[in-house]
């Protein structure tokens, strides 16, 4: 850990010491991933497992549903499991799952055979994720809830526990911190992503989809106000002659305020059935989890049926009074002239401002994409299999490999690029305190550099680094930049000149040469300095480079190979390239929920804006027959017809451009490695924008023209 990074762990036997000092802390819990390879039943394996590891109080502080058999008996026996009714039927089916035992293979340790307790009901909200619920093994600790009086204060709690004698992680350095439930599953730096049982939530996806959502909600009654514009003429004319055939206002108030919530509803109705369906595309697109039944539970359904009783009954309370008294002069007056041409201008404008800020937003954020895309560029094509607790030799596995067309390189190691081993280092500053940071300690065979794509920056090339020393290793470039003296060569010398960590390798271990720096994790941390020990000796994990012509046979025969060597062992694998998107999965998240409302929001200004130009110019067509009498052009009678929206649409980018300036610039500031916010990203927005809108006009616009005028103004 380096100096304000905060974990979310707490040893073994602190909960006790603190509910034993504080009586404000009615009880403690503590749970840990299993770290579940896969499991085992009846000789047929399942993997992506999430097992967790509790303490007895689970229950008080979870309370989940039992379908069968007990839960307690599950954290309190050692060899006990339960699991979850969808983890139950995808194994067992429709048989009853009692008493049956399960093999749980941990990247840690011996496997665990565990005999099931019970069957527990999965809840719709949940910030666990998990598939099976055990107690305890070999604990060194866990993510700790504490269940607190209600008076407590969080603030003043949190200062007595630091003011304590109780010891942290790290024994008598850094301090406690303190959070609700809710905010540790918005809470994305607390290193969630290494337990596996915890869900998390970016809030800037929440903030964005809720702020996009209602942009779009706001599009939508801009159209259904502009529309209504020429629906309103329509129903003047049916009044007057309701009017005639003697036709009261009550009746008439009566038959618009049915119309318009008729509207309405059948709106809703379709908008639901539009709902189901598109429900899994969403679910993608967000990496969200809703079912068609979160829309009618207690939580949600009264704030829609509000929500659409308020759509439907205020405009229609409106119209009904407004037009029942309205005559035709009055309704020109009323939806025509200066007063019409401001509403209409307003709300085009905010329409075209939305557009265009959710376009640019999306243009923005896929660049940080692509940033994130090329940064991933190493690990695409990579899998890897083994881990740094095994003892199994994968050596020959390597030398088999080479028969197989489709592996291009392959590099033995302790473990991944993306899960190595991290070692803290502390730094004395000048008259203060030690600076605390991470190391990430890698090692791998002379053939990680062609595997994994790494580039020499300088020093000696790794077949004749192996060849001059006995223990080489290379550093990076942000390790350079952090420990080794300013203006200090550290090629040529030992390792231990800038630590005093002792790695379990014989020799001497020298700096052979300085490597670029490379991402591991997500783009908004910094990277941390790296220690690449070059050895032939640790060869319980590797990492195989694979053509990308034919994956699916040449992964076929890397199994056959495996499955041959070591018959005991399942074969199982990582895609490093998914493990590395997955760590930066926010960014792509953001950007398919913009693009998804940016393409809403076109649609809808778009129809919006093909609603208004035909009424503009149903308005209009006495002015298109006396120009084109006159002498005017098709191109000249479609600028001036097409003019007013171009105005608007470039105010709309003079308002809407501080506002994305801010609001991007500031979501941007949460990533180390980051793209700018142009001007050319708005303008390319405004162009897009206008591209299209402009065909939607114009279409409408080039018709009008081409009408006879001798027709329009007879018609007049």
């Amino acid at each position: 850990m380096g100096t304000g990074d905060k974990v979310l762990f707490t040893p073994l036997g602190i909960p006790e010491r603190i509910q034993q000092e504080f009586p404000e802390v009615e009880s403690w819990l503590q749970i840990q991933t299993g770290c579940c390879k896969y499991t085992e039943y009846n000789n047929k394996i399942y993997t992506d497992v999430n097992l967790l590891c509790t303490t007895g109080e689970f229950i008080d502080f979870f309370p989940y549903g039992i379908k069968s058999g007990t839960l307690e008996e599950a954290f309190t026996a050692p060899d006990r499991v339960a699991i979850s009714e969808s983890f139950a039927r995808r194994m067992f089916g429709d048989k009853n799952p009692l008493d049956e035992i399960i093999c749980f293979y941990s990247i840690y340790g011996e496997p665990r055979n565990l005999r099931i307790s019970g069957v527990f009901k999965e809840r719709e909200q949940s910030i666990l994720a998990c598939d099976a619920i055990t107690s305890f093994e070999d604990s060194y600790g866990g993510i700790t809830p504490l269940k607190m009086s209600e008076k407590t204060d969080p603030e003043h709690f949190r200062n007595k526990l630091n003011e304590s004698n109780i010891p942290t992680i790290t024994g008598d350095q850094g301090n406690y911190y303190i959070e609700t439930l809710k905010d540790t599953y918005f809470n994305t730096s607390l290193r969630q992503e290494s337990f596996q049982i915890l869900k998390s939530r970016e809030f800037n996806l929440i903030q964005t989809g809720l702020f996009s959502s209602i942009l779009i909600l706001c599009i939508a009654c801009f159209n259904y106000i502009n529309l209504n514009f020429s629906r309103i003429l329509q129903q003047i004319r049916i009044i007057h002659i309701q009017k005639l055939m003697g036709a009261e206002n009550v009746t008439i108030r009566q038959h618009l305020f049915t119309d318009t919530c008729l509207t309405v509803c059948i709106a809703f109705v379709l908008s639901i059935l539009l709902v189901f369906d598109l429900l899994p595309l969403f679910n993608r697109i967000t990496s969200g989890n809703l079912s068609a039944g979160f829309f009618f539970n207690k939580q949600v359904l009264p704030f829609i049926l509000f929500f659409i009783l308020l759509l439907a009954l205020i405009p229609a309370w409106y119209i009904s009074r407004k037009l029942s008294g309205l005559s035709g002069s009055d309704y020109r007056t009323f939806f025509t002239g200066k007063k019409k041409y401001r509403i209409v201008s307003i709300l085009v404008v905010f329409q075209f401002a939305f557009s265009i800020g959710l376009i640019t937003a999306f243009i923005t954020v896929n660049k940080q994409v692509k940033l994130t895309k090329n940064s991933s560029g190493r690990y695409e094509n990579i899998i890897g299999t083994g881990d740094m607790f095994s003892h199994t030799d994968l050596a020959p596995f390597r030398e088999q490999l080479k028969s197989i067309p489709g592996v291009i390189s392959s590099s033995t190691g302790s473990s991944s690029p993306l899960n190595s081993l991290i070692i803290q280092h502390a730094i004395q500053q000048n008259n203060g305190p030690e600076l605390f940071f991470p190391i990430q300690m890698l090692t791998g065979d002379e053939h990680i550099f062609s595997t994994i794509g790494l580039q020499l920056l300088s020093g000696t090339p790794v077949e004749e680094a192996v060849q001059k020393y006995a223990a080489p290793l290379y550093i990076n470039r942000k390790y350079r930049e952090k420990i080794v003296p300013d203006g200090e060569n550290p090629v040529g010398k030992p390792i231990n000149r800038y630590e005093n960590y002792t790695e379990a390798l014989e020799g001497e271990m020298i700096i052979a040469g300085i490597v670029e720096d490379f991402h591991t994790g997500s783009l908004q941390t910094e990277i941390s300095p790296l220690k690449l020990i070059i050895s032939k000796d640790i060869r319980n994990y590797i990492q195989i480079r694979m053509d990308t012509r034919n994956k699916e046979k040449t992964l076929a025969e890397i199994e056959k190979i495996w499955n041959s060597l070591y018959p005991d062992q399942y074969f199982t694998y990582e895609d490093m390239g998914a493990i590395y998107i997955s760590r930066n999965r926010r960014v792509f998240e953001i950007a398919n929920l913009l693009l998804m409302f940016s393409l809403i929001s076109i649609f809808l200004t778009c129809f919006g804006l093909f609603g208004m130009t035909l009424y503009a110019t149903a308005q209009r067509m006495k002015e298109i027959g006396i120009r084109k009498v006159n002498g005017a052009s098709v191109l000249q009678i479609m600028l001036a017809l097409n003019r007013p929206f171009i105005r608007w649409m470039l105010l709309a980018f003079i308002l809407i451009l501080p506002v994305c300036w801010y609001i991007l610039s500031g979501w941007l500031e949460n990533y180390v490695y980051r793209t700018d916010m142009t001007f050319g990203t708005a303008l390319t927005a405004l162009g897009i924008v206008f591209f299209i809108c402009t065909l939607t006009v114009a279409w409408q616009t080039y018709k009008a023209a081409h009408i006879n005028p001798v027709k329009i103004l007879r018609n007049e």
